[in-house]
């Protein structure tokens, strides 16, 4: 009774002993409860074993939730992780609920090196979690990406993302109203982004004092 969204088989994988890594959510688009979003691995016979390895992942009490999984080169898991807001700030379409450490954002974690990773670990920042503390197991690679939903390793070495963009929503105020709240904000286009490392793609996120939309564009 669990949406799953994203598939990734592990590099160690082979026909005959597949493993199988999953993203999956509480399923509902209504009221669902935030950081529910889960990280999973399915191994034995017809994948039927399942072994939860990262819990209390972001959840939009709506359609936004952990979505697509990709190995990329250096072997670690990249996770595209969906929004909780229309443009940042909470707004009544999507339940009034904040942004939070992790939430729209490409996370990152070692889960093949990692020995932390053997058993489940759990990122909800209600329970103490800090992305940006040192050593974390679950990082943002990239952050400002409001619902990513698919990304792709190409052969070039770069990675790609898809992004879905707000049909409505407000923007949060900055430190001494700087840079102030934007209201009822329309629709914005979606896009194609090559990520980088460390680069913000323009949805804020108070909890990474991250407050202008897009460029800042006034257009």
């Amino acid at each position: 009774q669990r949406t799953v969204i994203g598939l990734a088989f592990d590099p160690s994988s082979t026909p005959a002993r597949p493993t199988l890594w999953v993203s999956n959510n509480v399923l509902g688009n209504t009221n669902v409860p935030d950081f529910t979003g889960r990280i999973s691995i399915l191994t034995g016979t017809n994948l039927t074993t399942k072994r939860d390895v990262i819990l209390g992942l972001p959840r939009a009490c709506k359609d936004h939730e952990t979505n697509s999984l990709a190995f990329g080169p250096d072997g670690w898991l990249y996770i595209s992780q969906g929004s909780t807001s229309g443009y940042g700030a909470p707004d009544a379409a999507w339940c009034n609920r904040s942004e939070s450490p992790l939430s729209a954002a490409l996370l990152r974690a070692n889960v093949r090196g990692d020995s932390r990773f053997a058993g489940a670990v759990d990122v909800n920042p209600t329970k103490g979690y800090n992305p940006s503390a040192p050593n974390a197991p679950v990082t943002v690679y990239a952050s400002g990406l409001r619902n990513a939903y698919d990304l792709l390793w190409h052969s070039n070495g770069q990675l790609y993302v898809a992004g879905n963009e707000s049909a409505s929503g407000n923007t949060p105020a900055g430190p001494g109203n700087n840079p102030p709240a934007l209201t009822n904000l329309p629709a914005y286009d979606d896009y194609l982004a090559r990520i980088v490392a460390g680069g913000y793609y323009g949805h804020p996120n108070p909890t990474r004092c991250e407050y202008v939309l897009n460029g800042g564009n006034p257009t």
